[in-house]
């Protein structure tokens, strides 16, 4: 089975981002590196007003901020039926513990991995109160609105979850015939998480790991808005 990575990446000046772009193009280069390292060929979109341009990247004709909207759009149109399709923001580090999870996904029903900002050296968070977990000994917020952990003997077991805000991680993964079926939607008002979340919720069921380590994604822009020592 075929396994694509897409990667909607603005280039430019976009309200829907706040990094400098030599901070995303690190960042990006990081994501596209765990996509690899897991498994999947990525394929990083652009709109073609983009003054900075990434080495084999599709560029579309589309104002910026549609693009994550038009990423998904021009996908479905090529998408083979065997494949694993996972859609990611292009500053999240992807973390897989083992090839199983790629059999969670079928035709009802996603997998959302784990969503986790690094903590700032004085308890910095982006969204404070957040519950925290550890990593490596390095502590992360469980960020967007993935607030509840379950105790479980069964590691290899998933949860299921309801809600667009619980449900979001900016990351999916499902089948091609998942995909196709999603509608996604142009949206003034977040375009990103409507492409990487909200709409694969309004399609089926999301379904998140047990084990956080099991799949998990490190988001690095909160690092932004503090400075960190963690790279």
């Amino acid at each position: 089975m075929r396994k694509l990575a897409i990667v909607p990446f603005f280039g430019g000046t976009s309200s829907a981002t706040h990094s400098k772009v030599e901070t995303r193009l690190d960042y990006l280069a990081k994501t596209l590196e765990s996509l690899r390292e897991i498994g999947f060929d990525p394929l990083v979109y652009q709109a073609k007003s983009d003054k900075v341009a990434v080495e084999g990247s599709k560029r579309l004709n589309i104002e910026p901020i549609w693009l994550p909207w038009a990423t998904c759009t021009d996908v479905k149109a090529f998408l083979s039926h065997d494949c694993l399709v996972l859609v990611t923001e292009a500053d999240h580090v992807w973390h897989v513990s083992d090839e199983a999870v790629w059999e969670i996904p079928h035709k009802s029903q996603y997998l959302a991995p784990w969503r986790l900002d690094l903590v700032g050296p004085a308890g910095e968070m982006e969204n404070p109160g957040s519950p925290t977990y550890k990593v490596d000994g390095k502590e992360y917020a469980i960020a967007n609105g993935a607030h509840h952990l379950v105790d479980s003997d069964d590691p290899f077991g998933i949860i299921p979850v309801h809600g667009n805000q619980s449900a979001f991680s900016g990351a999916f993964v499902a089948t091609s015939e998942f995909f196709k079926l999603i509608k996604f939607r142009k949206r003034h008002l977040l375009p990103v998480e409507h492409a990487t979340g909200f709409d694969a919720n309004a399609t089926g069921l999301c379904v998140k790991t047990v084990s956080v380590n099991r799949c998990w994604i490190d988001h690095l822009s909160p690092r932004d808005r503090y400075q960190s020592p963690e790279s």
